[in-house]
């Protein structure tokens, strides 16, 4: 591990600076309370994440489970500035000892760093360079992990290429944009591009390896078992016989009403077909308004997950997944399933469902090389545009029972064998001596 002061004295002295000026800008914001430490665990080193969402949890999950594994299973401290997503990394990790940290709110990190003392410090993802993704990771964070003598780890690592949010983000980047992946041990990233640019920022050469995409490795891993609430659900749905089509992380309200209009074209040819239904930010009521009054315009019976109207499934034409973390589980009873634009194409084929997306990705995402490669292989389906998603279901459903389970076996076999980097990124960690101990 290269050296714990890495900002010198000039840059030490800046650090101070930054942090006079973020102190005087507090003053001036409205007041907010300072997020809670958790309860120390005497003689106990945390393994430290930081996730921005369930979403870059969900990415390095394969690796995650194998370096808990090796470690011995440390307490873990989950870092995030989108909370909202609770019950979702509890889920997620469930049989872990886990304490969540809401960094969006005012936090001491080195008071953090003292009453859970970091052996490691993992990165899941983004930012790969300071204030470049959509999320709330303030240079404080790896310094306090550094000051407290725990590798930093960049694992996953991918660019958005966005900018600061604010005045005081872009005086931070100004200030500390290089020391940032100076300060980290080691950047584990998914593609060359991705390193050329890290190395373009001041990264050390030697700590930047590509390992390649962890998502894929979540296809040679056995699902998780959904809790039995929902498990109950899910098989009364399959028991049912309907025609299920299972639509994830439709985002926009164009896509969502291509979704809807889609579903009535499937209802004219099946009658009790189910549409599940899942929208992006459904912790956002006007959003949820929103939908609500597209579902209404069309005439569509709709239940809603989260009860927020009344309604019971088997009533509905639509079932509104407005819930975080079921998903992955819920794309199991599709008998065929399409992604919305920018997201993961993975967790619909490892439980080997038919997968249908439409153009228009977006490079900057991290879903987008991922999409691209399934596609060319030809794992996935791409409709070629989403007025024609009506009848691309109606062919999906009428060949459910035609032999279509060969062509995912196909697509799954494509997609399995790009995976492999849970096992370089631990081989890498290993390497460079990172591996620590954790009692």
């Amino acid at each position: 591990m290269h050296a714990l002061a890495p900002l010198g004295l000039a840059g030490t002295l800046r650090w101070q600076t930054f942090r006079t000026l973020e102190r005087l800008a507090a003053l001036r914001a409205a007041p907010a309370a300072a997020a809670p430490l958790p309860t120390p665990r005497p003689g106990a080193r945390w393994l430290w994440l930081y996730v921005s969402t369930i979403g870059e949890l969900n990415a390095i999950h394969p690796f995650l489970d194998a370096l808990l594994a090796r470690l011995g299973a440390p307490p873990l401290l989950l870092l995030t500035d989108h909370t909202l997503y609770r019950t979702a990394y509890l889920g997620r990790l469930g049989g872990h000892e886990v304490e969540i940290v809401d960094i969006a709110a005012p936090l001491d990190y080195a008071a953090l760093a003292a009453r859970c003392p970091p052996a490691l410090l993992l990165i899941a993802e983004i930012p790969g360079l300071l204030h470049d993704a959509p999320c709330r990771f303030p240079f404080a964070l790896p310094l306090a992990a550094a000051r407290a003598g725990a590798p930093r780890v960049l694992v996953n690592g991918w660019l958005y290429g966005a900018g600061p949010s604010c005045r005081m983000d872009a005086i931070e980047r100004d200030w500390f944009g290089t020391a940032y992946p100076r300060l980290l041990d080691l950047c584990l990233v998914q593609n060359a591009a991705v390193r050329e640019r890290l190395l373009a920022a001041g990264a050390d050469p030697a700590r930047v390896e590509v390992t390649g995409n962890i998502k894929f490795d979540a296809l040679t891993t056995a699902p998780r078992t959904p809790p039995a609430e929902r498990a109950a659900l899910l098989d009364a749905i399959a028991a049912s016989g309907r025609p299920c089509i299972v639509t994830g992380c439709v985002t926009n309200v164009a896509e969502q009403q291509a979704v809807l209009d889609a579903h009535a074209t499937v209802l004219a040819a099946h009658p009790q077909a189910l549409l599940v239904l899942t929208p992006r930010h459904p912790e956002k009521p006007e959003r949820m308004a929103t939908l609500a009054e597209l579902l209404a315009a069309r005439g569509l019976s709709a239940a809603w997950r989260s009860g927020r109207h009344p309604g019971a499934w088997h009533d509905a034409q639509v079932l509104v997944l407005d819930t975080f973390g079921e998903l992955a589980d819920f794309y199991r009873i599709g008998h065929v399933c399409y992604v919305g634009l920018n997201h993961n194409v993975l967790e619909p084929l490892a439980v080997g469902r038919p997968v249908q997306v439409t153009p228009g990705w977006e490079p900057l995402y991290p879903s987008y090389p991922v999409y691209v490669a399934l596609r060319d292989a030809g794992a996935i389906e791409e409709v070629p545009s989403e007025a024609a998603l009506g009848a691309a279901w109606v062919r999906a459903l009428a060949a459910r029972d035609t032999g279509a389970g060969a062509g995912v076996a196909a697509a799954l076999a494509a997609a399995r064998a790009l995976a492999g980097a849970t096992a370089r990124d631990l081989a890498a960690l290993e390497r460079h001596g990172l591996l620590p101990a954790t009692a």
